[in-house]
């Protein structure tokens, strides 16, 4: 009976305390996979404001100085309205809208790209109307063009691609101080 005790110590001692030798381990290598991203930062509503001094001033006065003569009580002294600005700077005026856009984005091959386009060319106003034309993008100061490609910036806001919008203006349509409204631009964010 003795032996039959101690063969059961020794069973219940080898079952209960565990040995060095039985210890196991393994690595495993992870694996995330982040799907292609790209989110756009835009404004929906913007003001431009044209100042006075675009114009060459707020109500000036442009002196002729040609002296005139007039043969006759109705006659046409001519004046001279090449003062101010030149129609060309009416006609082809340049509005450049600074960090208009942002991109954060995560791509499969590091870049983005946005595209711009002219959604409604024609700004109206109380009388007339001003003609939108040829809308170009840059990326924090790169060339402008229709589109514009950077390297992807990742997701932190910290980090996101800064743009700018470019717009060629033609004003001399414009009769009427006041708002000219329902022009209108699309900027697309994606992945190439």
């Amino acid at each position: 009976m003795k032996k039959l005790l101690t063969a059961s110590a020794m069973t219940a001692a080898l079952f209960s305390a565990p040995l060095a030798s039985q210890a196991a381990t393994g690595q495993t290598d992870v694996t995330f996979t982040l799907p292609g991203i790209v989110i756009l930062h835009y404004s929906s509503d913007i003001t431009v404001e044209i100042p006075a001094s675009y114009f060459g001033g707020a109500d000036q006065d442009f002196e002729d100085s040609a002296a005139k003569t007039l043969t006759s009580l109705d006659d046409d002294a001519n004046v001279d309205v090449s003062g101010g600005p030149a129609d060309a700077d009416i006609n082809a005026a340049t509005s450049t809208i600074r960090n208009a856009w942002a991109v954060r984005s995560l791509s499969t091959s590091g870049n983005s790209q946005v595209a711009i386009t002219l959604d409604t060319a024609t700004a109206s106003g109380p009388s007339g109307s001003i003609t939108v034309s040829n809308p170009q993008v840059s990326a924090d100061g790169s060339t402008f063009g229709a589109t514009t490609t950077f390297s992807s910036p990742g997701l932190l806001s910290s980090n996101a691609e800064f743009g700018d919008v470019r717009l060629d203006l033609d004003m001399s349509g414009a009769t009427s101080a006041g708002d000219f409204t329902g022009a209108q631009y699309t900027v697309e964010a994606t992945n190439i």
